[in-house]
């Protein structure tokens, strides 16, 4: 528990007789003091609002994934638009996956899972101006008295990377091809 919220408030108790023609009535009065509670909920608020921001203008796109693999949360794009729900952000990713990187994804993702331990895979994704990026999917569990609770993952575009990798297997190629003359 969050320690601003552990603290017992003040309380004040007032005790009141009141009489009217008709009798005499108690009243008592009680009233907490809730300043500290309020300024760590507003303090909680900032708080969430700065890491929203920041995962929102992030290149790496965070996600959380349930026990069973389904993902329940993705976070925004920093081109895509504001106010899309959750689900379009999830159909949006699964539909801009290469097909055949889909296919071969979800079955490395959901054979990984038993095994509760981090996960890693990279696939190809339709950026919306339309280019072809290569992203690498991490993800690691978090377990709570030895069980998958849920799994939180990043996507990050890794293209260039993959550009380098292949560009490297391009000329060791050319190195290791017979030379005329030889």
């Amino acid at each position: 528990m969050n320690r601003l919220l552990a603290i017992d408030p003040p309380i004040l108790k007032r005790h009141y007789q009141v009489s009217t023609e008709s009798g005499a009535y108690h009243l008592s009065v009680v009233s907490l003091d809730i300043t500290a509670r309020k300024r760590a909920e507003l303090a909680l608020h900032d708080s969430e609002r700065q890491y929203r921001n920041s995962v929102e203008l992030s290149p790496t796109v965070m996600w959380i994934a349930e026990p069973d693999g389904s993902l329940s949360y993705i976070s925004p794009m920093a081109d895509e638009p504001q106010g899309r729900s959750v689900e379009d952000r999830l159909n949006s990713w699964y539909l801009r996956m290469n097909s055949d990187d889909r296919v071969r994804v979800r079955e490395q993702w959901l054979a990984w899972l038993p095994t509760g331990l981090p996960f890693e895979t990279r696939f190809r994704v339709e950026w919306p101006e339309g280019t072809w990026r290569w992203v690498r999917s991490r993800a690691r569990p978090q377990i709570v008295d030895g069980v998958v609770e849920r799994w939180f993952g990043a996507f990050s575009d890794i293209t260039r990377e993959v550009e380098l990798e292949q560009r490297v297997a391009e000329l060791e190629a050319v190195l290791e091809s017979p030379r005329p003359g030889s």
